[in-house]
């Protein structure tokens, strides 16, 4: 285990935003695989007791360069994926060294830096992979983000012989237990407010809601004061949530309500068709509890709520009030009934109301540090969606 055996890397592993990474193993000359990836992802690796690595060529000018796209097999013809840009540079490399390689060392991150899988793996093709025929791309932010759009565009339209290709590294053992159940007692993770002093969290859940509340209280506390933020306050008036996370200041009001799915086997292996109508449906509820804590915040005069012991009460007069609704993943096919709904929704409360993935807010809290910053790019997108009834899709070049 990574994070107990080698617990000054864990700064690596907190700086990586999201995918992949290396890390050298002084001791044997190697290195560690580090995949930091959403819930999902890692459990499909688990299931399937293997992960995929794609080489996809780009051709830019007179050069063609090459991103590796590593999938996780939820679903054999849309498979979960992360995009990795291989750059000229000491990472690129060692990733070329570890497809290379007979066997190396991986390990599995959430986006809140826990832990989950290690296995030792193999790669059954790797006496056929040469190295030295990929051209890596120079090491440049504009290079980087060339590669990654046309890497995913060659892999939604790869061919069969693409597939039979592809790299499936194998896990050979496992580095730890498969089945955890992650006890967080540090005291500066969950000060939130009156939030309980503990908190626990696996892999596998039956139960979503309240593990991805948690995960996103988590991801907030880059960007809000921790003061500012509840978690589940109970109304006044009947004791039921007001909304899942609630973020207050002096100036605004965020309202936060969340939607997952279960995290099991039987869930990654349903049809894509399936997991498509499950987000809708669940946006739809979204949607009815969005608007009944609008229409519960604007019959009182001020905010009042349970939290622990104690009730709060909040003067929502001059403060901006936003609504976000964060369901499990969005679908790029159906982003166009996803925004009309949400819109519609917008212009009856008077109120903004936007719609986000779970991966796409582990982006905004990675890439915005500051409540300002957070709420400029959601107030562009809002004021853009309603002028061409269309929320557009935002991608980080920074």
């Amino acid at each position: 285990m990574l994070t107990i055996l080698h617990p000054h890397l864990m700064k690596h592993v907190r700086d990586l935003h999201q995918g992949l990474c290396t890390i050298a193993n002084d001791k044997e000359g190697t290195f560690f695989l580090i995949i930091k990836a959403p819930k999902e992802c890692v459990l499909a690796a688990k299931a399937k007791q293997r992960i995929g690595f794609y080489l996809a060529p780009c051709r830019m000018g007179e050069n063609t360069y090459y991103g590796l796209v590593t999938t996780y097999e939820d679903d054999e013809l849309n498979p979960l994926m992360i995009i990795t840009p291989l750059l000229d540079d000491e990472m690129g490399q060692s990733i070329l060294h570890i497809l290379s390689a007979s066997s190396f060392d991986v390990h599995f991150f959430d986006d809140n830096n826990r832990e989950l899988l290690g296995y030792k793996a193999q790669n059954p093709k790797y006496s056929q992979f040469d190295k030295n025929k990929y051209k890596l791309s120079p090491s440049n932010l504009e290079a980087a983000y060339k590669v990654r759009d046309r890497s995913y565009h060659w892999f939604i339209n790869r061919a069969a012989q693409d597939d039979k290709e592809a790299i499936r590294v194998e896990f050979l053992e496992p580095l730890m237990p498969e089945e955890l159940f992650i006890l967080d007692a540090i005291p500066m993770t969950n000060v939130f407010q009156k939030g309980s002093g503990v908190s626990h969290t696996t892999l596998e859940r039956t139960e979503p809601g309240s593990y991805q509340e948690l995960d996103i209280v988590r991801l907030l506390q880059k960007v809000f004061g921790n003061d500012s933020i509840f978690l589940n306050p109970l109304r006044t008036d009947n004791d039921e949530e007001f909304v899942d996370i609630l973020v207050a200041s002096d100036e605004y009001l965020l309202l936060i309500q969340a939607k997952d799915s279960p995290n099991t086997e039987k869930s990654l292996s349903r049809k894509l068709e399936r997991k498509i109508a499950t987000v809708s449906k669940a946006l739809d509820k979204a949607i009815d509890q969005t608007r009944g804590a609008v229409k519960y915040l604007r019959r009182n005069t001020e905010l009042q709520f349970h939290f622990g012991e104690d009730v709060f009460e909040i003067d929502p007069q001059d403060k901006v009030i936003r609504n976000l609704i964060v369901v499990q993943e969005t679908f790029d096919n159906e982003w166009e009934s996803y925004s009309q709904r949400v819109l519609e929704l917008g212009r009856k409360m008077g109120t903004p109301c936007y719609v986000i993935g779970y991966p796409d807010l582990v982006t905004w809290t990675a890439k915005l540090s500051t409540p300002e910053k957070f709420f400029e790019l959601y107030d562009a997108i809002v004021e853009d969606g309603l002028e061409h009834d269309f929320f557009p899709r935002v991608t980080f070049n920074n």
